[in-house]
């Protein structure tokens, strides 16, 4: 008989206790959606529309990182299986990752691709239940109209907008 892990100290000991397999993964996924609406309201989406689902790709790395760090595993290399520099030493005993906890990296690591097949079929810009539905955009701006949109996810004055996008192309060609 294989030894029951011991409960992690982050865990929500005032959850319902689940009595079968399936009540176990919706109780599981149940958290990973609170955790995706939470972190959804409170970052909006812009985060991911500026990366897509290769932004998720990186994100979901950055978890698996915190893992394997956690666990003390290291990482190899796929092609050849030598173990690759920049590994960090494993985590000392009673250390964290400040508030972020293991239960959150798996959580939220599992999130990812939820987030990535929302972002696939179009869905990622719905509101958030009960938000307020955002401001009409006109069908075409005026010169004169003081909003510009930039990608429907932030208002940039002109002028504002046209020295970023100076600044960004002079940037792009000092760093060629």
């Amino acid at each position: 008989m294989i030894p029951r892990p011991p409960v992690p100290p982050d865990f929500d000991k005032h959850a319902s206790q689940p009595t079968d397999f399936e009540g176990a993964a919706l109780l599981v996924a149940a958290g990973m959606v609170k955790l995706l609406v939470a972190r959804h309201r409170k970052y909006g989406p812009a985060n991911i529309a500026r990366h897509g689902e290769k932004g998720c790709v990186v994100r979901m790395g950055d978890k698996l990182s915190r893992l394997e760090r956690a666990y003390d595993l290291t990482p190899t290399c796929w092609n050849c299986g030598e173990s690759y520099g920049g590994a960090m030493a494993p985590l000392a005993e009673g250390e964290t990752f400040g508030d972020d906890s293991l239960e959150d990296a798996w959580l939220d690591g599992g999130n990812y691709p939820i987030i990535a097949l929302m972002v696939r079929r179009g869905w990622w810009h719905l509101p958030p239940r009960g938000a307020e539905p955002p401001p009409a955009e006109p069908d075409h701006l005026e010169p004169e109209h003081e909003e510009f949109r930039l990608g429907g996810i932030i208002g940039l004055s002109v002028g504002r907008a046209a020295i970023i996008l100076v600044t960004l192309a002079y940037v792009l060609l000092v760093l060629r």
